[in-house]
């Protein structure tokens, strides 16, 4: 003290106590370096335009800016556990209710505006999450949505619904166990099959075809391949074109089937 304070407390071999019958329960001040630390007993704060850092092992830990800002240098974060985190940030959640919700709020309705991204649990039962991964070759995995999980278990993940690969390439698999439909990297779709082979069942359509490949291909097993279906009307059902040119058609009249067309 500086004789002219006045506190009531002890200092035992325990610790310091102090008693205070104000806010303040503790004030430290640095007067060479124009610091203030005040100790309340609902919080920490610095009373001049100073942040707080954290130090562990003399080594800096955390530290809380003057503009509210929170930085981790050198750790990790881990939140929901005890556990020490693998990755820069974790979250853990046994509440099936909650996980991670990002919500973007420009001072107008919020309702109507969130949320703009949410992450639900991985090990929930009652809703879909997002998983980023980064394994195998190069443009295998980047991002994951699965489906609901049919077990409270946890013993299995939810499957896969649909993919979007680092490579520009994404997959859809509503079912969770053969791939409806894939848009491959260089644009071309593949629906009910997932490699561009004509002995595949499926249908491809291709944006940039190769050399050999047609436009699109249609491949079924032991059934009507296509069908066209014109409404009450006759004429054409389908018509072919060279340089922009038609040069036949296949159309029907009165019930009948016709091919026709220009034979220049």
């Amino acid at each position: 003290a500086d004789g002219s304070s006045v506190f009531s407390g002890s200092v035992t071999s325990t610790g310091l106590t102090v008693n205070a019958t104000g806010d303040a329960a503790l004030l430290l001040q640095s007067s060479a370096a124009s610091q203030t630390l005040r100790l309340d007993q609902n919080s920490i704060r610095t009373t001049t335009n100073t942040p707080i850092n954290f130090l562990t092992n003399s080594t800096l830990a955390l530290t809380l800016s003057t503009s509210q800002n929170v930085n981790i240098p050198n750790g990790s974060l881990m939140v929901g556990s005890t556990t020490a985190p693998t990755d820069k940030i974790e979250l853990f959640t046994t509440d099936t209710n909650s996980g991670l919700n990002l919500v973007a709020n420009n001072g107008q309705n919020q309702n109507s505006h969130s949320p703009k991204l949410k992450f639900n649990g991985e090990y929930q039962s009652n809703g879909p999450f997002i998983q980023g991964l980064n394994t195998g070759a190069v443009g295998y995995k980047a991002l994951v949505f699965n489906t609901v999980r049919t077990d409270n278990n946890y013993t299995t993940l939810p499957t896969e619904a649909m993919r979007l690969n680092a490579d520009g390439s994404c997959r859809w698999t509503p079912d969770g166990t053969t791939p409806d439909m894939t848009l491959t990297a260089d644009g071309t779709l593949l629906v009910g099959k997932t490699s561009d082979t004509y002995s595949n069942q499926g249908i491809a359509l291709r944006g940039s075809p190769a050399t050999g490949f047609s436009g699109a291909t249609f491949t079924r097993d032991g059934g009507n391949t296509a069908a066209f279906n014109r409404l009450n009307s006759s004429g054409s059902i389908v018509t072919f074109a060279s340089g922009g040119t038609t040069v036949g058609s296949i159309g029907t009249f009165t019930g009948y089937t016709t091919v026709g067309g220009n034979t220049n």
